[in-house]
């Protein structure tokens, strides 16, 4: 009986199938090689097309006809470089799928000796499909909304560590974590300008100078990484305060935002079989 990632790659690549424009479809990453893909895999996809401008048109929202989108977090704003990670709504956070459109004539975002499937190749279709209107959250590139989103879906990265045993993995994540509490702490408040490069050495200088001694030392007293159990609950408080940094902001206007917060947090104290 299929999973739930066989069945949403089933959807999605019926939906890229009817994108105008669409050639090819490759999956890619650890949901390609079978001694890689568990329970916890995502999918990474490329489609591709010999007509990008046809196809942008109807990208992304044509994967709407593969279930309700909840999620369209674009990747990059380089309009020749689509791609975005995708959530449904009714699946499970560890199966979102990125997904990325390029022309023909472009590279492919794997090597060749990597795993990856060639899934179809077909002509393209040039006659436009209808596709249903949809509500997906989808934060702008540069905000301080694209950031926290980006944060919550790199905390999953945390939970699929965990669960496959891999501890420096998840001191990778809990790591980047702090440093995104950090670059919450130099943001300036404006929710349409946000920063997200890692700080300089200099920057860090000037929060050591910034921050009260008390508020430095809380920081790394928190981060307890003597047992799996205490990384676990060092990672969901800093995730926990990145969000309240931002959110807030955005708590009466942008309901989906605070939404996706609780949800994606609650998830998170689950998987770790911590307080909510």
């Amino acid at each position: 009986m299929p999973d739930e990632l066989d069945l949403l790659l089933e959807h999605v690549s019926a939906a890229a199938r009817v994108l105008p424009g669409a050639v090819e479809l490759h999956l890619f990453g650890s949901a390609a090689n079978p001694a890689t893909r568990d329970g916890w895999s995502d999918l990474d996809l490329q489609v591709v097309s010999e007509y990008p401008a046809l196809s942008q048109a109807a990208w992304p929202d044509i994967l709407g006809l593969a279930g309700t989108l909840e999620l369209i977090y674009p990747l990059t704003d380089n309009p020749h470089a689509s791609a975005c990670s995708i959530a449904f709504a009714g699946t499970s956070p560890y199966h979102k799928v990125d997904i990325g459109l390029s022309a023909q004539d472009a590279a492919l975002p794997f090597g060749s000796d990597e795993p990856h499937i060639l899934l179809w190749r077909q002509n393209a279709r040039l006659a436009p499909v209808p596709y249903p209107p949809h509500s997906a959250y989808q934060p702008e590139v540069g905000t301080a909304a694209h950031f926290l989103v980006g944060q919550l879906l790199g905390a999953v990265r945390y939970l699929k560590a965990r669960q496959r045993g891999q501890q420096l993995a998840c001191w990778r994540y809990l790591s980047a974590a702090l440093n995104g509490v950090l670059i919450c702490v130099r943001w300036e408040g404006d929710p349409l300008r946000f920063n997200a490069a890692p700080l300089s050495s200099r920057e860090h200088g000037k929060l050591d100078q910034r921050l009260a001694a008390a508020e430095r030392e809380g920081l790394f007293t928190m981060l307890d990484l003597r047992t799996p159990a205490a990384m676990d609950r060092a990672f969901l408080v800093l995730v926990r305060r990145i969000s309240a940094c931002i959110c807030p902001d955005y708590a009466a206007s942008e309901a989906q935002l605070a939404r996706l917060v609780r949800e994606y947090l609650a998830f998170m104290a689950e998987e770790l079989a911590l307080a909510p």
